[in-house]
């Protein structure tokens, strides 16, 4: 049991409140003593509540014991304990909450724009669906479809007339479908009339439907950034693989039900080309797909034109000139980095024929001075090979100079690079 006392221990040490740092304290009129324990129990307890707060200060204090406490003191400590548990077991809900506030504002300007200004007649239903596809947009990795699934959609009618008032109008509409629409209250009768009656021939809510769940399925895609040590096969692996979901709808609209046009690769590689153009211009760049890495590293290559670049760029076939540059500068400081005398690729074997070609390349010599030009010898290799041999191939030779490892000349660069810069 903790046993009472006024400012000292049975050894005659002066302590003094391990929170408040005072031997006496006054609650009202009362002065209240310290309590001293040497309990490991009441230890663990302040320990475990200490690292929920994250005070580290406290827990050097933990240190020395005994521990000496006013009892208001640890209930007030104990308190913060329980202040904290609240908070974050009220996060998730203010966390949805506000993506439900985010989500209603933009279907709010949605009515605003279309159905009030446009004299759009609309199924609620199709309210309802991009609701919840805003719901997704703005939650990311938070929320999932499961979770909105049951949604109440007379939640969100609630809320849209206690907004916009009598300003509109939710009825049964009175075609074979008999679902609710929803209209704006002063619209004429013959307009509300033809738009209600080609609303019920169309499969607008299919098309919302499909285009919303693809656009999840594409968010939800496993981003696998670059490496460092860039090469070659990176870039033609890309950074993500396209969703079989979003390939197969692709084939189904490009190939058609047409069997034996599935198997055409023409067809399967605009599949793929538009499947790419989708994903990198739904994730506004951010994932980019081998496809948009690799044109505008072969446009580079071939034309070396920025505003080519630039202008497929804007049209979402491929990467910024900047970018491509980027990648042109690392895979290059990744191939220096391996000090190999046969690039790789090209076999050592004798039944291959092997051709090499060397020049001077110069550009930019045509300046007064001399300055900012570039004077260097390339050389490239090519190859005939028996294609019966292959599995007699061997390693490529190295060059006596030691290979480059993580740990030697190798610092990363805090920015990236665009310029190449040879070791001396």
């Amino acid at each position: 049991m903790p046993s009472t006392s006024r400012s000292s221990t049975s050894a005659g040490q002066v302590v003094c409140c391990i929170f408040c740092n005072q031997i006496q304290k006054k609650s009202g009129k009362r002065v209240l003593n310290l309590i001293i324990s040497s309990s490991n129990e009441l230890c663990e307890r302040m320990k475990n509540v200490a690292e929920s707060l994250g005070d580290r200060e406290f827990l050097l204090k933990l240190k020395n014991l005994p521990i000496a406490y006013h009892k208001p003191c640890y209930a007030s400590f104990l308190t913060k304990e329980k202040r904290n548990d609240d908070h974050h077991s009220d996060s998730s809900w203010h966390t949805y909450r506000n993506l439900h506030k985010q989500a209603f504002e933009c279907i709010a300007d949605f009515i605003s724009n279309e159905i009030i200004e446009n004299n759009r007649v609309m199924y609620f239903s199709q309210l309802v669906l991009r609701y919840q596809a805003l719901l997704l947009e703005f939650g990311k990795n938070t929320i999932d479809l499961v979770d909105i699934e049951d949604y109440r959609s007379e939640m969100l009618g609630k809320k849209i007339f206690n907004k916009f008032g009598d300003t509109l109008i939710m009825e049964a509409s009175k075609g074979p479908r008999n679902k609710k629409i929803i209209y704006k209250a002063d619209i004429d009768v013959s307009v509300m009339a033809n738009n209600a009656a080609f609303l019920e021939k169309k499969n607008e809510e299919k098309f919302d439907d499909v285009s919303f769940h693809l656009r999840n399925c594409i968010k939800k895609i496993e981003l696998k950034p670059l490496p460092k040590r860039l090469t070659a096969e990176d870039v033609i692996r890309g950074e993500c693989e396209i969703p079989p979901l979003l390939f197969d709808f692709m084939c189904n609209l490009i190939k058609g039900p047409h069997f034996s046009e599935k198997n055409s690769t023409q067809a399967t590689t605009q599949v793929i080309s538009i499947c790419s153009d989708i994903i990198y211009a739904v994730t506004k760049g951010a994932c980019k797909p081998a496809k948009n890495l690799t044109l505008g590293l072969a446009l580079k290559s071939i034309t070396n034109s920025r505003q080519v670049i630039t202008m497929l760029n804007k049209y979402g076939h491929t990467i910024s000139y900047n970018l491509a540059e980027e990648l042109e500068t690392e895979m290059t400081y990744t191939s220096v980095q391996d000090r190999k005398v046969l690039p790789l690729g090209v076999s050592t074997t004798n039944n291959c024929s092997t051709h090499v070609a060397f020049d001077n390349f110069d550009r930019f010599v045509y300046t007064n001075s001399g300055k900012d030009t570039m004077h260097d010898t390339v050389g490239i290799v090519y190859q005939f090979c028996n294609t019966q041999n292959e599995d007699s191939e061997l390693e490529p030779m190295r060059a006596s100079t030691p290979e480059l490892h993580d740990n030697e000349e190798d610092h990363e660069p805090s920015r990236k690079r665009r310029h190449f810069i040879a070791w001396q």
